[in-house]
């Protein structure tokens, strides 16, 4: 499977992939190319038999992303008027969504700025995991923007809607221990050096386990969101007259009782 872009890295490592938004020069800010490109790697990871989870991460060593590139938006046409908003936004709205939506697990490592349009990929990660120095913030406020991304769901959400207004309102940016108290991080390591390693161990953890069983929990953990408890409830009952079929289970269910690792194999 061939991943040809101008504007990303992609890598395949042992059963994941990192994805590495590749524009130091903007701080890795992302323009619609580069959104784009996010969303066909996805898509092709999705379907890849040898990749269960992926990391996503910027280059150079000062962002993991800046945000939107506003440099982008002002020479798309029409953009004053709202419908070039929309073609505008549309695809940064669909890239994280495919994010969100890919099957299995999905880490975001942040090292530097991680604000506005940053936030939003980072947010739209299962998990979020930090350099000691890097930087957050929903800063779009400061430029006569606000938020077209999703975050204003997905924020509140994660850390709670007084914090969200907090980040929101102020345009302040917050310090990686601040992020991690008020749960916007996984965890928080001390540099670049033990930032791949942290992610590379807790996807090992997570690689413990059935494929499918994670790919079921992870649909049921985001339905969950927008559904009453009773509805929750019926989706995980369908969910298992599927998972109760499958190979994994019976794989599993035999290591258990013989005392053995089990072999999964995402049937």
């Amino acid at each position: 499977m061939a991943f040809d872009y101008k504007n990303i890295l992609v890598e395949k490592k042992d059963r994941y992939a990192i994805i590495t938004i590749n524009r130091p020069k903007v701080m890795n800010c992302i323009d619609v190319p580069t959104s784009q490109e996010i969303s066909d790697a996805f898509a092709k990871l999705d379907v890849d038999p040898e990749v269960f989870a992926v990391i996503i991460t910027g280059a150079g060593g000062k962002a993991f992303c800046a945000g939107d590139d506003v440099n982008d938006d002002w020479s798309q046409s029409p953009f004053g008027s709202a419908w070039g908003m929309r073609v505008a936004t549309r695809p940064r709205q669909r890239m994280l969504m495919d994010i969100e939506e890919y099957s299995f697990p999905v880490i975001a490592a942040i090292d530097g700025w991680c604000l506005g349009g940053g936030m939003n990929v980072a947010l739209a990660c299962d998990f979020r995991i930090a350099t000691e120095k890097s930087r957050f913030g929903m800063t779009e406020v400061h430029l006569g923007f606000h938020d077209d991304w999703g975050g204003n769901a997905r924020l509140p959400r994660i850390i709670g809607e007084a914090r969200a207004k907090e980040l929101y309102y102020t345009g302040k940016k917050i310090d990686s221990a601040y992020a991690e108290k008020i749960g916007l991080l996984t965890r928080v390591v001390k540099d670049a050096d033990d930032l791949l390693p942290a992610c590379e161990e807790l996807i090992q953890e997570m690689l413990k386990n059935a494929p499918i069983a994670l790919k079921f929990e992870k649909i049921a953990l985001r339905c969950a969101h927008d559904m009453p408890e009773n509805c929750v409830m019926e989706l995980e009952s369908m969910m298992d007259g599927i998972v109760i079929e499958s190979e994994d289970l019976n794989e599993g269910l035999d290591a258990f009782f013989h005392k053995r690792d089990p072999k999964w194999i995402n049937k």
